[in-house]
């Protein structure tokens, strides 16, 4: 507030007696990653790694729409649409934050469809989305909801291999799972002396990073079935 004290102003549900206690919801149900909740309340939600894996979220970047692009002009025309101002570099890549659903493991696809999408191409799938994007004629609207399913399976081949690579890429530099387990666990005797909070701060780390590794998991599971499900389509 300006020129105040910082304040948040908590609203009940319902009629409260005076005296009776009060929760606070902290968007433990699923649409907060445990890597947010420790950044913002200092805690991560759950007592089991169970609760910790699917708690977790990974946040990931993904590189969209390259300059050198044949249809780079059209193809940033369609987001910078889409976007009606509020971001201007959307159509460069996404952040995206992984969770272990499917929901956040499909949430790049669009853009890198369009992205992996060439300037030239034959292809009876393809051909009226090249030839309305370089005719300037797709509609912005229209086009992204084509970019929800797959254009063809070349593309999504490309697709899955570049999202599977990335989260590779980043599993590959994160401890082991059975270690980090070990660490998340409940504190011993000697742990919770600890006076300077470090054993703590490194527990709720090992958390955090058990849930990126499951995030990171799930989304290499889902396209690696997509990836299969492409090849077989290639090979008939």
């Amino acid at each position: 507030l300006e020129g105040k004290e910082g304040a948040a102003v908590l609203t009940a549900t319902e009629e409260l007696a005076a005296g009776a206690q009060v929760f606070i919801d902290y968007g433990e149900a699923g649409w907060r990653s445990s890597w947010e909740m420790l950044y913002t309340y200092g805690f991560v939600p759950g007592q089991t790694s169970a609760e910790w894996a699917a708690s977790g979220g990974r946040p990931m970047y993904f590189e969209g729409i390259s300059e050198s692009d044949g249809l780079y002009q059209q193809k940033r025309a369609v987001f910078d649409a889409l976007a009606g101002g509020e971001d201007e570099s959307c159509w460069a890549g996404m952040w995206v934050d992984l969770q272990p659903d499917p929901t956040t493991c499909l949430a790049m696809a669009p853009l890198l469809r369009l992205a992996e999408l060439p300037a030239e191409d034959g292809s009876s799938e393809l051909s009226s989305v090249v030839e309305s994007l370089r005719k300037w004629e797709a509609g912005p609207l229209e086009t992204w909801q084509r970019l929800q399913r797959p254009l063809d399976v070349t593309i999504e081949a490309r697709v899955a291999t570049r999202i599977i690579t990335q989260c590779e890429e980043s599993l590959a530099q994160m401890p082991a799972v059975e270690k980090l387990a070990a660490a998340a666990e409940a504190p011993s005797a000697e742990e919770e002396a600890d006076s300077d909070g470090s054993a703590m701060r490194a527990r709720m780390a090992a958390r955090v990073l058990l849930g990126e590794r499951c995030a990171l998991v799930a989304c290499i599971a889902l396209w690696r079935r997509e990836e299969a499900a492409v090849t077989a389509a290639l090979g008939e």
